[in-house]
């Protein structure tokens, strides 16, 4: 469940942006695979940075709290 409502918070702002630049360009617009790729190229290195971001600053904390960080987490997570 928690995967779909993922999945429709990432489509609906980006068919928005993708309405809104098709918008702009109207009177020349460039072929869809180009925004498809413009919009891919923006979001593998978002994805990876906070991915990196994440181990960068969760490493230390894990360290420092031990498990009690994972359990709580693990308990919110399986409360849903």
């Amino acid at each position: 469940m928690l995967i779909c409502l993922s999945a429709l918070a990432v489509a609906v702002p980006t068919f928005l942006y993708a309405r809104l630049v098709r918008g702009i360009d109207r009177f020349e617009q460039e072929p869809g695979k180009y925004l498809i790729a413009a919009f891919f190229w923006g979001a593998l290195p978002a994805a990876l940075l906070a991915l990196m971001t994440q181990i960068i600053f969760g490493l230390p904390l894990t360290f420092l709290l031990g498990n009690l960080l994972l359990r709580a987490s693990t308990r919110s997570c399986l409360r849903q």
